[in-house]
């Protein structure tokens, strides 16, 4: 007997707890979909969640009983889920880093400045 399950859990910690940010104690799982491990499935399942999230993001504060609380927040996940809600392919296209801009054929180039694959208009092409 065969079981396949493709379960994605959309979760959140927060940095206070310390030790228990690592480890299932320390999430706390705000979505759950069984589906297909790529963008749509992300996109289409935690669309609102994520809307959610962002609403959060622009002024940086929430309000808890009548209290403003400042919060920040960071992506976090193992490399296959930032480069799938990024939108992006696999470790072996042509761009594969989420955070820079960098070809695969001139990741061996270092005599460019650190901000050079980095500029705001920089396209990945």
């Amino acid at each position: 007997m065969s079981r396949s399950a493709n379960f994605m859990i959309l979760s959140f910690s927060l940095l206070p707890t310390e030790y228990f940010v690592m480890s299932s104690k320390g999430n706390r799982t705000i979505g759950v979909v069984n589906g297909p491990e790529k963008y749509e499935t992300i996109e289409t399942s935690f669309s609102e969640l994520i809307n959610d999230i962002n609403s959060v993001n622009p002024n940086g504060k929430i309000k808890v009983n009548d209290t403003e609380v400042a919060v920040e927040l960071f992506l976090g996940g193992d490399y296959k889920f930032l480069l799938m809600g990024m939108g992006m392919s696999g470790a072996t296209s042509d761009h594969a880093c989420p955070w820079c801009k960098v070809h695969e054929l001139f990741r061996w180039d270092m005599s460019k400045d650190l901000s050079y694959y980095n500029e705001e208009n920089t396209p990945r092409n």
